[in-house]
């Protein structure tokens, strides 16, 4: 069946107030996002399923699986080495390092891709997909994009990985596009989208929606089995294994938010749905949310190769 229309005909069978797969039940927002029986409303992202395991954006509690704190700084992690940088930029070493699945890394992230799949990847290739954009996190924060101090900051401690050059040129995240795309959102809907989600600490929607940009494309999904996509896909996995926190700007300030194993499998089967344009079966959902259990019961450690 075509991918797109079984994604459509999949929307046509939930209820329009949920939105994106969760492995830990309902998570609520204020208003919703989704409006899934509109012909051109919009779509759900990639994980979407049947109630009790859809999201609801609806009134009410606004409690995620993610937790999130308010600092004047960054936080740093106990176990974590990390750029050692205020909110402003200042490093006291010369060279500042990130690690795998930020996008201040993406050149040893194309180096170490290059060595394990034999092909090329380079900015001629691939770009630096932000699966929650710039724009979203640094959206409040008054500053320019590229500034030294804290915009840099935000863009380059951001989670990112490295997507095939046209798919991620096409995607409705990237650049302005003011008609709406496949999945019905424009450059703008989707940013607001994103940033919603952001700021009630969905991490994991916040990405599946990223990747409901790809569902859609056909051309990615074709790639997808390349080693330039394989490569894309690894990268992707890298980025998610390695997500522990996000940080973005909240005013003069900025607020970080922590993933849970949960989200990481959520966003794992965002990924798989954007690949295939099928929706997850049932017991790929129960394995993901077996592994996300057993992840969380045996103490997950915060881990970050760095560069």
């Amino acid at each position: 069946m075509d991918s797109k229309l079984q994604i459509r005909r999949q929307n046509e069978t939930q209820q329009s107030n949920h939105a994106s797969l969760s492995l830990q039940g309902q998570r609520s927002l204020s208003q919703p996002l989704v409006r899934s029986q509109s012909t051109r409303g919009l779509y759900p992202a990639p994980g979407m399923m049947q109630a009790p395991l859809g999201r609801q954006l609806a009134s009410g509690n606004t409690n995620s699986g993610s937790s999130a704190h308010v600092d004047s700084v960054p936080a740093v992690g106990q176990k974590r080495e990390r750029p050692q940088e205020d909110q402003n930029g200042q490093s006291a070493n010369k060279k500042r390092k990130y690690g795998l699945g930020q996008h201040g890394a993406k050149t040893s992230e194309q180096k170490r891709l290059t060595a394990q799949y034999g092909v090329k990847v380079s900015g001629e290739t691939h770009q630096s997909e932000h699966a929650i954009g710039f724009e979203v996190i640094n959206r409040t924060s008054g500053e320019q994009r590229g500034k030294p101090g804290r915009a840099r900051y935000l863009e380059n401690t951001a989670p990112a990985y490295q997507e095939t050059y046209q798919e991620h040129r096409d995607h409705v995240g990237t650049g302005t596009k003011n008609s709406e795309d496949e999945s019905g959102f424009n450059s703008t809907s989707y940013r607001d989208a994103q940033r919603k989600l952001l700021e009630h600490h969905d991490l994991s929607s916040a990405v599946q929606l990223n990747q409901l940009g790809y569902a859609f494309n056909r051309e990615f999904q074709r790639k997808s089995g390349t080693r330039e996509g394989q490569a894309a896909n690894d990268s992707y996995e890298a980025m998610v294994n390695n997500m522990n926190e996000l940080t973005f700007a909240n005013g003069s300030d900025n607020e970080t938010v922590t993933t849970t194993s949960f989200e990481r499998e959520e966003m794992r089967l965002a990924r798989k749905t954007a690949q295939t344009g099928k929706w997850p079966s049932q017991e790929e959902i129960q394995q993901a949310r077996d592994n996300a259990i057993r992840s969380e019961e045996q103490g997950r450690e915060p881990t970050r190769a760095n560069n």
